[in-house]
């Protein structure tokens, strides 16, 4: 019977362990996107695209295909006023502008003063690395990452900061922080889902991932103290005298 408790803990130590990692190295990636733009709006990028190129072939310069970037949505510049379809990048720096509608296609950048900026559009952006930043074009899979992200360190944190070891309960007061804390998490990542029913299915799945996760981590914690061998001394106690 032993035997199996050690393995039992070894196996939930092991998954949580796995589960950290993951979503360590998620964040890891997802901080060096958010450091990278997604496209190149510069006078030096507009000053490569040669005269008489495609759009696909300006938007291969620039990294991206036109639109908005860098969270911004609405800028002041200098671009001059155009007719109809031309396009454009537009970020913190400037305009970007492609114009086809003259004898050889040039380009030309504007340097621009960002009027609206949207901190969680210019994450979104970053993270999914596309210009179309609502929720609407957030993909399950991208929300999955999102909660897997959240989800442990979140866990973990509220649980070494609520819960102690040697208390009663303690797999299960794990696993009712990890129903909440899984709930919070799948909320946050499935906020908006492509329905309402969609929505609700997964945050009801997160939190049951949830409860799973903190029963794991509780016998995870509780099992490492069981197994240290080591009794808590008695206060007010005095060793037997040796004979």
């Amino acid at each position: 019977m032993r035997s199996i408790q050690l393995c039992a803990v070894a196996v939930a130590r092991f998954i949580v362990v796995v589960a950290l990692v993951a979503s360590v190295t998620l964040m890891g990636i997802g901080g060096i996107r958010i450091c990278k733009p997604v496209a190149d709006i510069r006078p030096e990028t507009a000053s490569r695209i040669q005269p008489g190129m495609t759009e696909d072939e300006a938007s291969a310069m620039v990294g991206a295909p036109s639109g908005w970037y860098d969270g911004v949505w609405m800028t002041s510049s200098g671009a001059p006023a155009r007719k109809g379809y031309v396009p454009t990048w537009i970020g913190r720096r400037g305009e970007l502008v492609f114009d086809q509608q003259r004898g050889d296609a040039h380009a030309g950048f504007y340097p621009a003063k960002s009027v609206k900026w949207s901190l969680p559009r210019f994450i979104l952006e970053r993270l999914t690395r596309r210009s179309e930043t609502t929720p609407s074009y957030i993909s399950i899979y991208e929300r999955m990452l999102a909660f897997l992200v959240l989800l442990p360190p979140g866990l973990i944190c509220v649980s070494l900061w609520r819960l102690r070891v040697n208390g009663a309960n303690v797999v299960a007061n794990h696993g009712g922080i990890g129903l909440l804390v899984g709930l919070l998490s799948a909320g946050t990542s499935f906020w908006i889902a492509q329905s309402e029913w969609g929505g609700i299915i997964f945050v009801l799945l997160g939190s049951i991932g949830g409860a799973i996760l903190g029963t794991l981590v509780g016998v995870a914690r509780a099992g490492f103290n069981d197994e240290s061998g080591v009794a808590e001394p008695i206060t007010g106690s005095r060793p037997a005298p040796t004979i």
